[in-house]
């Protein structure tokens, strides 16, 4: 979770980071996942990086504006560097990428890379849903609802193999 656009963008340039953030000021559905856009200077209400760290499945934040918006989450996030003008944090409580199943995610441009869930079980991935996004071998996507956000997650529902990719199909 970046504050910066700036450096959002460079970070997705230049690493193989996954960012959330920097979208502010664009008109986007998009925009339910940038923290930044909801709380621009001032700290958050309390539990409110927590509950969106959880929803989105956040593993580092940084920050640039405004450091001390974040002096109150001592128990939620640990400062692991600091390169002015940033900070880093890490959350406390390791995130998943799964809202519903389990089972490891790799990603890449334009795929995600899904291995040992259940085939029995529906899977629910804290990716936003996109129209161009397809399932392969022999699956099937939804778009998942997701309170307080218009585009939603991924539902890969049951009879999906074990092991599978989503890609972005263009």
């Amino acid at each position: 979770m970046v504050e910066d656009w700036a450096l959002g963008e460079l970070l997705l340039l230049r690493t193989r980071a996954e960012v959330l953030g920097g979208v502010r000021l664009r008109n986007l559905a998009h925009t339910a996942a940038d923290f930044f856009r909801s709380f621009p200077r001032d700290p958050p209400p309390k539990g409110a990086l927590e509950a969106f760290a959880e929803k989105y499945a956040v593993r580092y934040v940084i920050t640039s504006l405004t450091h001390a918006r974040f002096a109150d989450s001592k128990a939620v996030l640990e400062k692991v560097a600091e390169m002015k003008p940033y900070m880093v944090f890490e959350m406390r409580r390791a995130p998943s990428l799964f809202a519903e199943g389990s089972g490891s995610v790799e990603t890449a441009m334009n795929r995600i890379s899904v291995r040992g869930t259940r085939p029995d079980e529906d899977v629910v991935l804290k990716y936003h849903w996109m129209e161009t996004l397809a399932c392969r071998p022999s699956c099937s996507l939804r778009r998942e609802p997701l309170d307080g956000d218009p585009v939603g997650f991924i539902r890969i529902p049951t009879g999906h193999p074990a092991d599978f990719e989503i890609v972005n199909r263009y």
